[in-house]
């Protein structure tokens, strides 16, 4: 058996920074402990909410995080994870 290569120069796309939809704070991605400040939200609509079919994704920093979730009426449950 015998098998040919070729070299190939494939562009990929790397991240650069990461930035807080909600107060707009960007955070660069080469600071991988400051990227792990930035979390991305997905969350998928369905019948019968009145964004049924709609996909969200958008990124929240920690401190938008902890005043989003101190304003709400029932506490977050919250587990610790090793």
């Amino acid at each position: 058996m015998m098998r040919e290569f070729e070299a190939v120069i494939e562009e990929v796309k790397r991240l650069k920074s990461v930035t807080c939809n909600l107060c707009g704070k960007t955070i660069d991605a080469s600071d991988w402990q400051a990227l792990n400040t930035v979390h991305q939200v997905i969350i998928a609509f369905s019948y019968p909410s009145r964004f049924d079919g709609e996909r969200w994704e958008f990124d929240v920093c920690d401190d938008c995080v902890a005043r989003i979730t101190q304003s709400f009426v029932v506490p977050v449950s919250v587990k610790e994870i090793l």
